[in-house]
């Protein structure tokens, strides 16, 4: 029993979770990356903003978000193998990332488009965001009140989030930049680094996920409003469904009667 848990564990470890998490972790990272330049787009092209932040684009980029994490994540498929010792009947996982081809993808890929890119993207935008708020707060000072504190208010979650994203995030390049020390030196057994910022840089994505959810729809009024709305138009479907069904379920007693009367007379 013990030793059909631990294979079980194992394959589930090296085909499905590892592949699972990084692709999990890609998606979540560029679509913070999208939705800064959606407020970058909304602060400094206002006019525009409608027309190219609509619901339509935004589905659309989401859904290229998920299938090109995917594609660039299919290396990792192949990150380890099962290796089967007959002695012992034990599988273990063998790494097969100190290979040339794969030692560059991590590097290449990995390391500086999926993790280096979102950093400086998410960093550069941010800083534009602020200097250009203060830049026009004599402007805004003389706008609608109540338009204003909407505004900074979501203004000031999204830049929450987008900070808070890039304190986790920097955990996560550490342990890769140490991930390839390590490869280079051939001592990525003997030395306890990488696992360390490893494990703080997993551990440093579920707390900015579930942190996400909390600044979104319970900071948030207009966030909040559009998530009671996605629920209230299914709520809605459902009531109507059911609604129909007990119409038809009155009409079709009404039938049985009305034949029950005939056939009497």
């Amino acid at each position: 029993m013990p030793n059909i848990i631990h294979d079980s564990y194992t394959f589930f470890y090296t085909h499905v979770g590892i592949p699972l998490f990084y692709w999990y972790f890609c998606s979540s990272v560029w679509i913070v990356v999208f939705l800064t330049i959606n407020r970058f787009i909304a602060v400094f092209f206002p006019l525009r903003s409608k027309r190219l932040n609509n619901l339509t684009k935004t589905y659309i980029i989401i859904v290229v978000v998920f299938f090109l994490s995917l594609a660039l994540n299919i290396p990792r498929f192949y990150n380890y193998q099962m290796l089967h010792i007959s002695n012992s009947s034990v599988h273990e996982m063998f790494n097969q990332t100190q290979t040339k081809s794969l030692h560059s993808y991590e590097f290449g890929v990995h390391c500086m488009f999926l993790l280096s890119s979102p950093f400086l993207i998410i960093s550069f935008l941010n800083s534009s965001v602020i200097y250009k708020l203060c830049q026009k707060k004599g402007e805004r000072e003389r706008a609608k009140k109540m338009l204003l504190s909407q505004e900074k208010k979501m203004t000031l979650i999204l830049l929450t989030i987008s900070i808070s994203f890039l304190i986790f995030l920097m955990w996560q390049c550490a342990s890769q930049c140490f991930w390839i020390i390590e490869l280079k030196s051939h001592d990525l057994n003997s030395n306890k680094t990488y696992d360390l910022f490893h494990h703080f840089g997993i551990l440093g994505i579920v707390i900015n996920s579930s942190n996400n959810f909390i600044l979104y729809c319970v900071s948030g009024v207009e966030f909040r409003r559009e998530f009671y709305a996605l629920f209230k138009r299914r709520f809605k479907n459902i009531d109507k469904n059911r609604a129909n069904k007990n119409a038809i379920n009155i009409f079709r007693q009404k039938l049985n009667k009305s034949d029950e009367i005939l056939s009497k007379s």
